[in-house]
């Protein structure tokens, strides 16, 4: 009989795919009959290549898994295992041998991370009768490059073809439904899958087409044509490019649009009955794509753009939550904006921060509506990952109905107050949005939260005649509407601020007004500099410039000078100019753009309608954002200089090709240091008197409007305005490097 029985297994890789294993036995020459049963040891004690592992669940025995010579092949009648760990897979120290998965039919299930990391697998073959592909089942597999996917599978888990690192080289998906399964977008995360092919039953594309996740494929020989959508209330028009947004029924949003209507209301009322329609037009909300709204959404005028990208999860989370979105109650309070959408007189020197005020208006509104629920997020902070990394908290999300949004902005407030400056609105607009809503309960009527207060205060604004806001500053801005208020109590309604807190406004408010020269650039903000002198800004350096936003991150130049502009020079060097650089810049009228401008971001110089010239010297038409980046300027009247050559290329240029485009051979910009040319004296009362270290050759005088009035060849010095009257002028300068342009006063 034998005691012992010793064997021994020495691993030898041949190749990346193939490994052997031979077993040795050592035969002692003892007797014929333990030799046989020796022999008979090593006969029965295979190596890898015929190693078999029972993984059924919960009967492991009903499922199988055998290995040779680079196949793994599934057999049984049952479900398999889960493996929480891949590392407690029976085939994980062979899985790089593992060539080919071949999966019979009578299994029923692909258990979790199964064949997850099997990176030299190339082919796999699953058969139909299979009802569940677990999560991560064939994560990482990175060098598969089909997969055929059976109608009878009816759960895919998360990440089960998801290849994080490497990338994979997936090109070809089947599937077998007529109807697209639902799965979770991190089923094929990794995967460029706009360069996958779908496979699809014929007459089925379109579903797949119109189907979260599938959507994103390329299904060969189909072209996917979207359908509009278009829904109506009492006073929305919802507007979509393409259904496949609409993420509820229409009965959902028909009573979402309802909930706004009820907002519109309440928008009206406390405008004293304007609103942003003048002729019966319902406030359109309009989806579309992310690059042509280049935020959220936008609102003003008597319409709402909103970016694709966040519809579906809105609607969503109305249809489960009632949450009726922050953020297009937040538009719909920059479309109650006199100076935005037209109503009343534009009247808008109260106005120093229109974030603040389009929720403001918004949180008045929803004081009226006490059913009203807003989900609102707040900055969590951060910490220490278990990799020693600093990484952002998930914000913290609170529900508010009605006027207890105000809790929120309280919130905000005492944050700002204790020094916590974190959360991204502007320290000054959290402290103020505070007050305002502290003022309307200390006068409220009614328990209305002040709403009478501040809708007498709107009546007001509405009703005064425009006024320029030049160089009025934010905190000047404050105290007019706090004058307002006090008209509408008769009594001075500062005696409501605590102690301190008004001059903590001022200081908060008077940092945001800088003066010339700004560094701008981007990254380097050195790279890059803006100086204001006599009325010209002047753009030098090298490289991109900053990007700009709404609200707190203001625009360039600040908005404290943008109406004291009227000439505008980017010089050569500046390569990009950035988002919103030079919104609201309203009096000025020419623009010199450098031959190394490339890309001129959207909205870059909205709302210059006074624009009469611009002088370009890039042979090669920049790029622009959209075709606002040019907003409320008449392009047909306003003349585009282009160098010799180029004016076909401009004529048919997206974004230029409105303009009235002539040849221009003195482009030529110079960057003009103080001091170099002197003008005198300002205001002009009979003559101008220009002195320069270049010799001018030419001196134009213009209105406001573009109108030349005088014109000087061979300058000597001085020039005659008598004939001029009272009034604001622009002077253009030539000399050998270029062109100077100056604004003077007429008395």
């Amino acid at each position: 009989m034998i005691n012992i029985i010793k064997q021994k297994r020495v691993m030898e890789m041949e190749t990346i795919q193939k490994k052997r294993v031979s077993l040795k036995c050592n035969i002692s020459k003892r007797k014929l009959v333990k030799s046989l049963l020796i022999a008979l040891v090593c006969l029965f004690t295979v190596n890898s290549y015929g190693q078999t592992w029972q993984i059924g669940y919960p009967n492991a025995a009903e499922v199988t898994a055998t290995f040779n010579n680079g196949t793994l092949t599934i057999s049984g009648t049952g479900d398999m295992q889960d493996w929480e760990n891949s590392s407690d897979r029976p085939w994980d120290n062979i899985k790089d041998e593992i060539i080919t998965i071949i999966i019979n039919s009578g299994v029923k299930t692909i258990g979790n991370n199964a064949f997850f990391d099997f990176y030299n697998v190339t082919s796999v073959e699953i058969p139909d009768g299979i009802t569940k592909i677990g999560n991560s089942s064939f994560n990482s597999c990175c060098n598969m490059p089909s997969i055929n996917i059976p109608s009878s599978v009816t759960y895919i888990g998360d990440g089960v073809f998801a290849w994080p690192w490497c990338g994979g080289g997936l090109t070809d998906v089947t599937v077998n439904w007529e109807t697209p399964l639902s799965i979770d977008e991190s089923v094929f995360a990794g995967t460029n899958l706009s360069n996958v092919n779908l496979h699809v039953p014929s007459g089925s594309e379109n579903l797949y087409a119109r189907a979260p996740v599938w959507e994103s494929f390329n299904i060969p020989g189909f072209i996917f044509i979207p359908t509009p959508f278009v829904q109506e209330s009492k006073y929305i028009r919802f507007e979509m490019d393409d259904d496949r947004l609409l993420s509820i029924t229409t009965d959902q949003l028909a009573i979402w649009l309802s909930d706004l209507d009820r907002m519109y209301e309440q928008y009206v009322d406390l405008m004293s009955g304007l609103s942003p329609s003048h002729d019966g037009a319902k406030l359109s909300i309009r989806c579309l794509p992310y690059d042509d709204v280049q935020a959220w959404a936008r609102g003003g005028g008597n319409s709402i753009i909103w970016t694709n990208d966040y519809v579906s999860g809105t609607l969503t989370a109305f249809a489960t939550d009632g949450d009726w979105s922050f953020g297009i109650l937040h538009e719909m309070g920059h479309n109650f904006s006199g100076s935005l959408s037209g109503f009343g007189n534009g009247y808008n020197l109260y106005n120093w921060n229109e974030e603040l005020f389009a929720n403001f208006r918004m949180y008045l509104a929803l004081t009226k509506l006490p059913d009203a629920m807003v989900e609102m997020g707040r900055y969590a902070g951060w910490k220490y990952n278990d990799e020693g990394e600093k990484e952002e908290l998930p914000s913290v999300e609170t529900k508010h109905y009605g006027a207890e949004i105000a809790n929120y902005y309280q919130e905000d407030y005492d944050l700002k107050i204790n020094g916590d400056n974190g959360y991204y609105r502007p320290m000054d607009e959290g402290i103020a949005m505070w007050g305002l809503i502290r003022l309307g309960n200390y006068y409220q009527q009614n328990n209305d939260h002040g709403f009478w207060l501040y809708k007498c205060a709107f009546a007001k604004i509405n009703a005064l005649p425009y006024e320029s806001d030049f160089k009025i500053t934010e905190w000047q801005k404050f105290n007019i509407f706090l004058d307002i208020l006090s008209d509408c109590v008769g009594r001075d309604v500062r005696e409501t601020f605590p102690t301190g807190e008004l001059d903590l406004i001022e200081s908060l408010m008077d940092g945001n007004v800088s003066s010339s020269p700004w560094q701008i650039g981007n990254p380097n903000t050195a790279d890059v500099i803006a100086s204001l002198d006599n009325e010209t800004l002047t753009i030098n350096g090298a490289g991109a410039m900053i990007d700009w936003g709404w609200g707190g991150n203001g625009q360039l130049p600040p908005w404290y000078y943008s109406e004291n502009i009227t000439n505008i020079i980017v010089n050569d060097g500046i390569t990009t100019i950035g988002f919103y650089a030079f919104i609201d810049c309203t009096n000025a009228v020419s623009l010199y753009i450098g031959k190394d401008v490339k890309d001129i971001k959207i909205d870059a110089f909205w709302n210059c309608p006074a624009m009469k010239e611009i002088h370009i010297k890039n042979p090669i038409p920049p790029s622009v954002g959209d075709d606002n980046f040019f907003l409320g300027l008449d392009k047909t009247t306003c003349k585009l200089y282009v160098p010799s050559g180029s004016e076909n290329a401009y004529k048919s240029a997206d974004g230029w090709k409105d303009f009235y485009i002539l040849v221009d051979d003195k482009t030529g910009i110079i960057n003009v240091e103080t001091g170099k040319i002197n003008i005198y004296p300002n205001p002009i009362q009979s003559e101008l008197f220009i002195k320069s270290e270049l010799p001018i050759s030419k001196v134009e005088i213009y209105s406001l409007t573009g109108a030349l009035l005088l014109s000087e060849n061979n300058f000597a010095g001085k020039i005659s305005v008598s004939s001029l009257l009272k009034g604001t002028y622009i002077v253009k300068i030539y000399t050998e490097k270029g062109l100077t342009v100056s604004k003077v006063l007429k008395e």
